[in-house]
């Protein structure tokens, strides 16, 4: 299981403006779920204990058009 942890996703390209999906709440939290413009970014807020591999997030921008972003599990080479 996750430590606490973030992370930023830079959001461009497709149309303006953007929504994002958040299929796991209890295990993460997004610092917005509507991104305005291209070059816009959200936080992803890994909450402590949170027990998983992969988190696929889908951002869809006006037009429809949908990109899945996933989250994935990665070991500290130091610990």
């Amino acid at each position: 299981c996750a430590g606490s942890g973030e992370l930023r996703v830079m959001v461009s390209g497709g149309v303006e403006p953007y929504s994002i999906f958040n299929p796991l709440p209890s295990a993460i939290r997004l610092s917005s779920s509507f991104i305005k413009e291209a070059g816009d970014y959200f936080t992803v807020f890994v909450r402590a204990g949170a027990c998983m591999d992969e988190i696929p997030l889908t951002i869809t921008d006006s037009d429809a058009n949908t990109v899945t972003v996933t989250i994935t599990h990665v070991d500290d080479p130091d610990s």
